[in-house]
């Protein structure tokens, strides 16, 4: 099993999208905290979330906490090839409202 997952975490008013594929090596790092079955659930949002910050914890694109990625990543989704380099291609948003955003 392996998904390409992008999040995107805001930290001090800017936000970070980090992309990464999440394998059987993150399944198992979920499955020894929550002690059941991964396969046996249904995905839910938080479990992708989950799943994103294991991945990129493990590949080391995410250093912070386990808590912090929780409070901070405001959006996860599961990505194919074609819009894993859109993302990588597209500018990271600065700040908020009052047209600071970069398009």
């Amino acid at each position: 099993m392996r998904y390409k997952v992008e999040a995107v975490v805001e930290v001090d008013g800017s936000e970070e999208t980090f992309v990464a594929e999440v394998d059987g090596r993150d399944v198992r790092t979920w499955e020894a905290r929550h002690g059941e079955s991964f396969m046996a659930q249904r995905l839910s949002y938080t479990q992708l979330t989950e799943l994103a910050f294991f991945a990129l914890a493990r590949i080391g694109k995410y250093s912070g906490g386990y808590d912090s990625w929780m409070a901070d990543c405001i959006g996860v989704r599961e990505i194919s090839e074609t819009q894993e380099v859109e993302a990588e291609s597209r500018p990271t948003r600065k700040g908020r409202g009052g047209g600071s955003r970069q398009r």
